[in-house]
């Protein structure tokens, strides 16, 4: 049988896990102190010795690639092109707001996946299901909360760890038409990851890993040179 590694560090909230086809055999989810780039690795050989298979037994990477934040959409990228460099395995990726998306699309309308992405915005996108594809029907964008109320126009499922104050206001002007699953149901998994990316896989959509990139809605923060730097090479 095949086996598969999927793994989800687009925030502090870490998942991985490692399937049969479509059976989980292991999963991890931890919460980090922006320390991915010093767990990640670890886990993966954790989680390898505990089902007792070595990585050289993977066929396939699968990476949520965004949005999210820098430091851990860089290093679930750096892992998972250097896992498929050195054992020539393909990488299958899915949008973060996806598998936000993917335990609730088997509702019979749209669900809107929503995550913070801070600055008062939060991270949004529209899916729905057509056999075993998640459809984009908005692709990811920046949202503020008059704006996230003006897309729900037909009865949705809206997912995601929402603050009081917007679910609020979601309910008082689009309450009719909302599903919110419970606050529990919002938690990103990398056995929803597998699902996602496996049949993918069988259709032979995978990534080109010299070319694949994050999902960035905002430009990451370049740091300015300094002041000495500058007058140096004014100088020369």
């Amino acid at each position: 049988m095949s086996k598969f590694l999927a793994f989800d560090t687009s925030d502090n909230n870490i998942s991985l896990a490692i399937s049969d086809d479509g059976d989980i055999l292991v999963e991890f989810n931890w919460q980090t102190r922006q320390n991915h780039s010093v767990e990640l690795m670890p886990a993966i050989c954790h989680a390898l010795s505990m089902i007792g298979i070595s990585i050289e037994q993977i066929e396939a990477v699968f990476v949520a690639r965004g949005p999210g934040s820098y430091t851990g959409l860089r290093v679930g990228l750096s892992v998972a092109k250097g896992l498929s460099w050195g054992l020539k395995r393909p990488v299958v990726s899915a949008s973060t707001l996806e598998l936000l998306a993917y335990p609730h699309s088997f509702y019979s309308f749209p669900v809107f996946s929503l995550m913070d992405a801070g600055h008062g915005e939060m991270a949004g996108a529209i899916y729905q299901r057509q056999k075993d594809l998640l459809v984009p029907l908005m692709k990811e964008t920046l949202l503020g909360i008059d704006d996230i109320i003006e897309k729900i126009t037909e009865k949705m499922v809206i997912c995601g760890v929402l603050k009081s104050d917007d679910i609020h206001a979601l309910y008082s002007a689009k309450g009719d038409n909302i599903v919110m699953p419970l606050a529990n149901m919002a938690q990103r998994r990398a056995a929803f990851l597998a699902g996602l990316c496996l049949p993918r896989l069988k259709r032979g959509d995978v990534e080109n890993i010299a070319t694949l990139e994050p999902i960035y809605l905002r430009l990451p923060p370049i740091t300015k040179p300094k002041r000495y730097t500058y007058l140096l090479r004014k100088e020369d």
